[in-house]
């Protein structure tokens, strides 16, 4: 969302930006993000925990269960999202992309760790509490 009351900067933003991004026709859209903010400002900071947490409940689950979990400085994950090590899949991108029909958000990554010729060699994994 961007608001602004400065016409300088409202016509600068409408050079460099697609117009859809920068309008909008739909009072309800602008409604329901509205609802969204003031949810994220009353509950924001719980939501994101319980998103932590599930995120190093699943890598620890994925990591036990011998899945390949990419392990750094901190742990598998201090965030909503953790990483899966490449190398055993044929193919990121197919693999994310068959994890988005289960619901799991994923997409290729590099991770610093010794590359996979012809594809990235991380697996990212996000996560969502509902």
């Amino acid at each position: 969302m961007i608001l602004s009351n400065d016409a300088e900067v409202a016509k600068k933003l409408d050079t460099i930006a697609f117009p859809d991004m920068t309008s909008n026709f739909d009072a309800t859209k602008s409604a329901a993000l509205a609802v969204t903010m003031l949810d994220w400002r009353d509950h924001g900071t719980a939501y994101a925990t319980e998103m932590i947490a599930l995120s190093k409940s699943q890598s620890n689950t994925l990591d036990v269960d011998g899945a390949p979990v990419f392990l750094g400085r901190q742990g598998f994950t201090n965030r909503h999202q953790f990483a899966i090590m490449a190398p055993p899949f044929d193919g990121v991108q197919r693999v994310s992309k068959t994890l988005r029909q289960g619901a799991f958000l994923a997409c290729g990554i590099g991770l610093p760790r010794p590359p996979v010729e012809g594809n990235l060699n991380g697996l990212r994994v996000g996560l969502l509490n509902s």
